[in-house]
């Protein structure tokens, strides 16, 4: 837990030094904002509410607004390819097309922009928020990091969204609860 906390306060700081970037010139197809890496540590994915930083070999944001095109050719340089492609015409948000990466992350697009995310699982230390969090750690660390509501009766499980924007699932009781998935943005959950 002090390694992501240590982990966390040295993304801020790389976050805090990156370009920032609103999208706009990412969804036209001009190159996405960088700056120089700079935490060797780091995950080269870092997830927040609206947009995704890309923190190895240079840092890149691709906000939500952001190509499909774009966004599958940059994290190609980190992640690979997709290692799927699905669409759904039934999603209640209309309809969604996603990526799928391997260890758990799916990207989601509407009319080919970027639009949402989701944390599986998988390799926790891959894929984790922009605090640190990742799947797998502890309700009292998604407590620690994110103001969080419990979303009452839902029919998707022990379901949670925060005051940042990012929500997700729990699974299992009391000391022992634990993140199933995160996720941010528009997603296609069937309630």
């Amino acid at each position: 837990m002090l390694a992501r906390m240590a982990l966390g306060l040295g993304v801020a700081a790389l976050a805090a030094c990156a370009p920032a970037s609103d999208g706009r010139n990412a969804a036209s197809g001009e190159q996405p904002a960088t700056g120089t890496q700079s935490a060797a540590s780091t995950p080269p994915v870092l997830f927040s509410a609206d947009k995704l930083l890309i923190t190895s070999p240079e840092v890149s944001t691709l906000a939500f607004g952001t190509s499909r095109e774009l966004v599958e050719r940059e994290l190609s340089k980190v992640l690979g390819a997709p290692v799927g492609r699905d669409a759904n015409d039934e999603c209640g948000a209309g309809p969604m097309e996603s990526s799928n990466y391997t260890g758990g992350l799916v990207l989601n697009f509407q009319q080919s922009k970027l639009v949402g995310w989701e944390l599986r699982g998988g390799d926790a230390l891959r894929y984790q928020t922009d605090k640190a969090l990742a799947p797998g750690d502890s309700k009292a660390d998604l407590l620690g990091k994110y103001a969080v509501t419990g979303i009452p009766d839902s029919t998707l499980g022990d379901e949670f969204t925060s005051a940042e924007g990012v929500g997700g699932f729990l699974e299992g009781q009391g000391a022992q609860a634990h993140i199933a998935s995160l996720h941010a943005g528009v997603n296609c959950f069937f309630r």
